[in-house]
């Protein structure tokens, strides 16, 4: 089988780092992590939401293809407590795009890098990230 390799966005609203340690391990039993971003703390970038939190960025490798590989980030979520109907979350974890072998990106999803924090993290692991946004 092919391997895949997606770029992800991880965050905690927790002030723990623990949740997303426990991300990685559990992102590694699908795959080997390729790459990760330092780990970075702040407060939301969303306006209004005053919680903090802490965000990394991941590249992954596993044969899953996307669509099995969004199910697998969902019930990963779960099982580390995320809740839908919750206003806050223990594990965030996005699938922002897919890469092929030399890290061209061949998919995204450009709403998950809106925010520049978010593409500063992307671009430590895969540089053409920082431009993602922009492409068509």
């Amino acid at each position: 089988m092919a391997a895949h390799h997606y770029l992800l966005l991880l965050g905690t609203d927790t002030d723990d780092e623990s949740w997303l340690r426990q991300a990685r391990i559990r992102l590694g039993q699908s795959g080997g992590l390729l790459r990760e971003s330092k780990l970075v703390h702040g407060p939301s970038v969303v306006p209004g939401d005053g919680h903090r939190y802490i965000n990394q960025a991941l590249l992954l490798e596993t044969v899953q293809p996307r669509d099995e590989l969004a199910a697998f980030l969902k019930r990963v979520e779960c099982d580390l407590g995320r809740r839908r109907d919750s206003a806050n979350y223990l594990i965030d974890i996005d699938l922002v795009a897919e890469c092929d072998a030399q890290d061209r990106v061949i998919w995204q999803n450009p709403d998950k890098l809106a925010h520049a924090l978010f593409r500063e993290l992307a671009g430590q692991v895969l540089p053409e990230a920082a431009v993602l946004h922009d492409m068509e």
